[in-house]
């Protein structure tokens, strides 16, 4: 908890690794050790990501797997935190890669991902990958929504 890795998730144990920087390129989404490349050129979760540099954006660098014997990953979802002028706290939650070739609405929502199993066999079935997700349950890197940053709590 000193270093603020967390991370929630309801049911299965799954493991999760996210990071921002300013360097992330696409390929490092495809490294087979995500760690070594968030380490590297950024800070993970909860950690302190040092001022920006001249016309720099963050990158993230998400990475997760699901838990073996649980059912397939649906959404990496990315909630950000903020404190209004006010001082009251806001958050908004970013659906940023999915399963399934589903695509999200105007209001940028995703629609449910259905049954993941065949009632009659009692088997799950595997969504189909889309270029905004894996089977591995890594992500492409990408440019946040606008506003979304890392900061420390």
């Amino acid at each position: 908890m000193q270093r603020k890795e967390t991370y929630a998730t309801t049911g299965p144990r799954i493991v999760v690794r996210f990071f921002g920087g300013w360097e992330f390129e696409t390929g490092d989404a495809l490294n087979r050790l995500p760690a070594d490349v968030g380490y590297a050129k950024g800070v993970p979760m909860g950690g302190d990501l040092a001022a920006a540099p001249e016309g720099k954006v963050p990158t993230f660098l998400v990475a997760a797997l699901k838990d073996p014997i649980g059912a397939n990953l649906d959404r990496y979802q990315i909630v950000k935190g903020w404190l209004d002028k006010d001082g009251n706290a806001q958050e908004k939650v970013y659906d940023v890669a999915w399963s399934d070739d589903r695509k999200a609405g105007a209001d940028g929502k995703l629609p449910s991902v259905g049954d993941t199993v065949d009632l009659a066999t009692r088997h799950g079935r595997t969504p189909p990958v889309t270029r905004n997700s894996s089977p591995s349950g890594r992500t492409r890197i990408s440019t946040p929504p606008s506003g979304l940053s890392i900061t420390a709590g």
